[in-house]
């Protein structure tokens, strides 16, 4: 980001915050943890944002995807869990699947599997148990999703 006024600016890309893709067929991304930009006068600088994705389906974004910030309404359950202090050190897996849980509602066996090197699997009954305690913490019912019935 480059500063266009005169005097220093401090800029909070808090949880929830959303980037969409330029390219339609790409996942959209979902900020999962607070960060703060300090911008001098006229400077330019980059900032590496905590993400998650947040259309299952979609493709992953690449190092060439291009990002554009958006106004959406989040779910409240997605607020919610997102507000938690815990939620930044949660292990990605659970992060990623707790997210997709409340955004996509898939079954326990419908979830995208993560990995890499094109290996992956879905939720493990550990990150099932991780994502119910995290729900619990939120104030969100699990048995409103089927995963976490």
């Amino acid at each position: 980001m480059t500063s266009k006024v005169d005097e220093p600016l401090r800029v909070v890309v808090n949880p929830g915050t959303v980037f969409d893709a330029a390219a339609g067929g790409v996942q959209a991304m979902v900020v999962t943890a607070k960060e703060v930009i300090l911008l001098e006068p006229g400077a330019t600088e980059t900032a590496t944002l905590e993400v998650a994705c947040s259309e299952m389906h979609k493709d992953q974004p690449g190092a060439k995807d291009r990002f554009k910030l958006v106004k959406r309404s989040l779910p409240k359950d997605l607020t919610a869990l997102l507000a938690l202090e815990s939620f930044p050190n949660t292990d990605f897996r659970v992060q990623q699947f707790a997210i997709w849980t409340i955004l996509e509602d898939p079954a326990r066996g419908g979830f995208v599997r993560l990995g890499s090197f094109g290996v992956g699997t879905g939720p493990s009954t550990k990150e099932i148990a991780a994502i119910r305690a995290l729900f619990a913490q939120a104030g969100i019912d699990p048995a409103t999703y089927r995963a976490t019935r």
